[in-house]
């Protein structure tokens, strides 16, 4: 048993360490500190807010449990989640790229001394 202690707990900090190196080079990859507003755009995901509000409504979905079976409503539901967790996952991502996208605003602010581009991109930063 006390072999076994120490050799667990280095395999412990390896899988930390590889782990931390593996989100080190996904941030690197994906978010890059120098992108420009023109250069994110292109990379945000369109987010359809009529989409969202019908699939979080609960009059609809009240509706829907009235008028469907419980089958036809537990497998209607099951496809409105995905469609939800799919808008939820664009949102997630346009706001991984939009901080970025502050943050290099904020640094930049700073190293000019622009007062009012600091505290708009601390403004964003901060949404987290």
């Amino acid at each position: 048993m006390i072999v076994r202690f120490p050799l667990e707990l280095l395999l412990a900090f390896t899988l930390i360490f590889l782990c931390r190196l593996a989100w080190f080079l996904y941030r690197q990859a994906h978010f890059p500190a120098d992108r420009t507003l023109e250069e994110v755009i292109p990379f945000l995901r369109p987010v359809y807010r009529e989409e969202v509000e019908e699939l979080t409504d609960p009059a609809g979905e009240e509706m829907l449990r009235l008028n469907l079976g419980e089958r036809q409503f537990a497998k209607e539901q099951k496809r409105r989640m995905g469609r939800l967790l799919e808008q939820v996952q664009r949102m997630a991502h346009n706001a991984g790229f939009l901080r970025e996208w502050a943050r290099r605003e904020r640094r930049t602010a700073w190293s000019l001394g622009d007062e009012q581009r600091k505290a708009a991109s601390e403004r964003l930063v901060s949404l987290h």
